[in-house]
């Protein structure tokens, strides 16, 4: 009977169906004791699509590895392995067969490739399966298994966080179609700020290595540019801001520079963003050519997609269920996701609370939501960090033109949102608050 396997990937962007008929893979070879890509946690269960990739390798180990005499991963390469046989079998069972067994071969292989360690000099050898595999995979299997494991990044083991940053590099310099989403998703995984968990600054150096050698792949895609130029910007005043001079600050601004030369005419022709990220970047050399030009994006709206791009995937799914709840249960619930989200973040919890602040007001002023008690308790978590920090200048600098973020403000300094409609309602409101001299001179300076 044919096991049907279905997923997607963390924004459900790339739905795929992979089908592991029992000629290829059988499900009794998955062994508990197996060792896997993901650390084992107390009732943690089995990743449903690791054991699926795992199903499809075991099926090409049998019928075309072990046949041959070809062992992948052996500690030291044979000379004598018939690597041409085995990739010349697996592009007849791919070519030969259906959608579902070209996707087998390709799935199964990318399995390899996150699981074992490669000879990668050896000819023929891995990136002869390499070539194979861009030349069978038609459905975009790669991408989308890199999603899925990507997902899951910080539950990795070391050794294969590596073996998934390899692999996405060798992709991005055979320009592999769409693998700049596996980029861009690692960018969400590697939060601005957050240096909290283990294997975190080894992730931002290797994305940045990956930057460097491949900037042209990047200036390619203007999203992705635009993308990863705001996620650059952001990591940089956070570092900036935590007092973190040395590695990988450097590397960042290079990156920032690189990227602003190369697509600067595309990435800055909308959205507010870039300003924002600027804005809150100390001076630098390397900035201020992308600062002097930025102003006439001050007054423009933000982009959905960039804002997204600064919030983990779970984090963004919270917050929206989040601004469905009731008055009486956001309290609740807001203080649930800063416990969850930010507990650990030290010093890099404001840079992060901006872009929080940000999004929500994005999103809840597109639905027109009057939130008054969520603003004020984010209100009162921003304060909380630093009168001017950066998560009170997200306030301030959604009120740099009328609508819902002047509202906004007066919602969090306790008024009913109607003085936002007047700058002058709004300044005898913040008047009449406890804050302190700086921060109203900023009220002031963005409300008149």
């Amino acid at each position: 009977e044919n096991h049907v396997l279905k997923f997607s990937d963390a924004r459900g962007t790339l739905p795929w169906t992979v089908m592991a008929t029992p000629a290829i893979a059988a499900p009794m070879e998955i062994c508990e004791d197996d060792t896997g890509w993901y650390v084992t946690r107390p009732l943690g269960t089995r990743d449903a699509i690791e054991d699926a990739a795992k199903l499809h390798f075991a099926g090409l180990r049998r019928k075309v590895f072990d046949r041959v005499g070809v062992h992948l991963g052996a500690p030291h390469a044979d000379p004598n392995s018939a690597h041409g046989e085995a990739i010349t079998e697996l592009f007849a069972l791919a070519d030969g067969g259906s959608k579902e067994e070209q996707q087998s071969v390709v799935f199964g292989l990318v399995y390899s490739f996150l699981s074992l360690d490669w000879a990668r000099e050896e000819v023929p050898g891995y990136f002869d399966y390499l070539c194979l595999v861009r030349t069978l995979d038609e459905h975009n299997v790669t991408t989308r298994a890199l999603l899925a494991a990507g997902s899951r990044y910080q539950d990795m083991k070391p050794a294969d966080r590596q073996r998934l940053l390899r692999l996405l590099g060798d992709m991005a310099a055979s320009r592999w179609p769409k693998a700049e989403l596996v980029l861009t998703h690692l960018q969400r995984v590697s939060s601005p700020g957050d240096l909290s968990w283990e294997g975190s600054q080894d992730l931002l150096q290797g994305l940045l290595a990956l930057l460097v050698a491949q900037l042209s792949w990047v200036a390619a895609d203007t999203q992705t540019a635009k993308l990863t130029l705001l996620w650059t910007l952001r990591w940089i005043s956070a570092l900036q801001q935590m007092q973190l001079s040395a590695e990988p600050l450097p590397e960042l601004l290079k990156v920032a520079g690189l990227i602003g030369q190369a697509s600067w005419a595309q990435v800055s022709q909308d959205g507010a963003e870039l300003d924002w990220a600027l804005s809150m970047c100390s001076p630098c050399p390397e900035l201020e050519s992308m600062k002097s030009e930025v102003s006439t994006l001050a007054h423009s709206r933000f982009q959905q997609k960039s804002l997204d791009h600064l919030l983990r995937p779970e984090e963004q799914e919270q917050l929206a269920f989040l601004l469905k709840a009731k008055p009486s249960q956001e309290e609740r619930m807001l203080g649930w996701f800063l416990k969850r989200h930010f507990s650990c973040r030290g010093s890099g919890l404001d840079v992060h609370l901006a872009d929080i602040v940000l999004w929500v007001a994005l999103v809840a002023g597109e639905a027109k939501l009057d939130k008054p008690s969520l603003w004020r308790a984010l209100w009162q978590v921003a304060v909380k960090q630093g009168d001017i920090g950066q998560a009170t200048r997200a306030f301030l600098y959604v009120t740099r033109k009328a609508g819902y973020g002047r509202s906004m403000l007066a919602w969090a300094l306790g008024g009913s949102g109607k003085e936002g409609h007047h700058p002058q309602d709004l300044l005898r409101l913040a008047e009449a608050a406890t804050l302190s001299p700086n921060l109203l001179t900023h009220i002031r300076a963005h409300v008149q």
